[in-house]
C-alpha cells in the first residue's frame, strides 16, 4: 500500500513508504538556500557631514534625519543597479523573480548604514525564467541560465501532477537516484552567490553611490544654510 501525503508538493502522487516520502521532501526546492548577502553603504565621513549640517543651522536632530534620508536614497540607488546586474549575471527573464529576493537595509538616526540584503534560494530552471524545454528521448532539458545555452543531461519535465498530456509546466527536474523516484527540481543561479562572484563590480557600485551620498549631503547642507540665512534676513 502506497503512502500519500495529506497536502503539499506531490500530494497527488503515491509513495512506496513514509521513508520514500521523506526522501522526496528532502529533495524539495524550497529546502535549498545559499544564505544571505548584504551590500551596504557605511561612510566614515558621517561625523564631518553632521558637523557641517549643524554649522549650517540644521541642528543635531535635523542633521541626523538628513543624513539618514541621504543614505537611504543612496542605498536605493545601489539596489536598483544590483537588480539590473543580477538579472544580467543570472540570465533570468522575469525581473520580479529578482526583486522579490532583494530587501532594503534602512538607515535611521541611530544606525547610519543603508543598502540591500540579498536572500533566498537558488532559482529553479523553468521555461518562464530561463527558457527551459524538453523533448522525450533527448539527452536532457535545455535552458539558458547564466545567459548560456546548455543541456542539463538527465533532466526532464514530468507530467503535470493534475494529469494531461502537457509536460511539467516548464519546470525541469532530475532524479536523486537511478530509481524513478524521488525527483528534485533542477537548480540554477543564486542571486546572493552572484553578488559574491562579482564582488569587484559590486564594490565599485557601492563606492560610486557612497560618493553620491557625500555630494548629496553637502548639497543638503547648503540648502539648510540658505534657509538659516533667509530666516534671519542675511
Amino acid at each position: 500500500m502506497g503512502f500519500t501525503p495529506r497536502s503539499g508538493w506531490g500530494a497527488s502522487r503515491s509513495y512506496k513508504s513514509s521513508a520514500h516520502y521523506r526522501a522526496a521532501r528532502a529533495a524539495r526546492g524550497d529546502r535549498m538556500s545559499a544564505g544571505t548577502g548584504v551590500v551596504s553603504i557605511d561612510t566614515h565621513e558621517i561625523d564631518k557631514l553632521r558637523r557641517a549640517l549643524i554649522d549650517a543651522g540644521a541642528g543635531y536632530k535635523r542633521s541626523e534625519v538628513i543624513l539618514a534620508q541621504s543614505l537611504n536614497r543612496a542605498g536605493q540607488r545601489v539596489g536598483t543597479q544590483l537588480k539590473r546586474f543580477i538579472k544580467l549575471w543570472t540570465g533570468i527573464r522575469r525581473f520580479q523573480s529578482v526583486t522579490k529576493r532583494i530587501f532594503p537595509v534602512i538607515a535611521t538616526p541611530g544606525k547610519m548604514s543603508a543598502g540591500v540584503r540579498i536572500s533566498g534560494r537558488h532559482f529553479r530552471i523553468t521555461k518562464a525564467d530561463f527558457g527551459a524545454s524538453w523533448k522525450r528521448g533527448s539527452a536532457g532539458g535545455t535552458h539558458k541560465a547564466w545567459n548560456r545555452a546548455q543541456t542539463a543531461k538527465g533532466s526532464f519535465m514530468p507530467r503535470r501532477f493534475t494529469g494531461g498530456e502537457a509536460y511539467g509546466g516548464g519546470l525541469l527536474f532530475t532524479r536523486t537516484t537511478k530509481a524513478r523516484l524521488p525527483i528534485k527540481p533542477l537548480w540554477g543561479p543564486n542571486p546572493a552567490r552572484e553578488v559574491h562572484r562579482h564582488a569587484p563590480m559590486v564594490r565599485a557600485i557601492v563606492a560610486k553611490e557612497a560618493r553620491w551620498f557625500l555630494s548629496e549631503s553637502a548639497r543638503r547642507a547648503e540648502v539648510e544654510l540658505r534657509k538659516a540665512k533667509a530666516k534671519y534676513g542675511l
